[in-house]
């Protein structure tokens, strides 16, 4: 992507991230999915996010998808990701996390060599658990 692009949507975010609108911020979630941005600066956008507006989406469909697209390559990152989504699980009961597309992100975070990463992945697990969604008490 053409770098001057890059700098104009990164400038765009940062003064819409001052406003702090919280509806606002929660459609630049979609962003994350944006393949045409890099996919480092997609996920630290949305860490960003998630870090000063809980998430209030019934289904994180998209944004589980993405994640698990980008696993691989940015684990530490996208365990980070997770975790923080899970931390908000207890104020909003109508969160829905799929299974199918939450285990493979808790497995490489409880299966990687990085006690930072293996710990975002216990304190999503131990999130999960909390509410009762004991499907996640078994990840092989």
């Amino acid at each position: 992507m053409e770098t001057g692009l890059v700098e104009r949507i990164t400038a765009f975010f940062d003064w819409r991230f001052e406003v702090n609108e919280p509806e606002e911020l929660q459609k630049f979630t979609y962003w994350l999915a944006a393949e045409c941005l890099d996919p480092d600066w997609r996920l630290n956008i949305y860490l960003k996010i998630l870090n000063v507006n809980q998430t209030k989406n019934m289904h994180l469909s998209v944004e589980l998808e993405t994640l698990n697209k980008l696993l691989t390559s940015h684990t530490a990152q996208v365990v980070d990701c997770f975790a923080k989504i899970t931390d908000s699980i207890d104020q909003n009961g109508n969160l829905y996390i799929q299974v199918e597309k939450a285990k493979p992100i808790l497995k490489a975070g409880l299966n990687s060599e990085d006690s930072h990463v293996q710990k975002n992945a216990e304190r999503a697990r131990e999130n999960l658990l909390r509410v009762g969604r004991f499907d996640f008490l078994d990840i092989a």
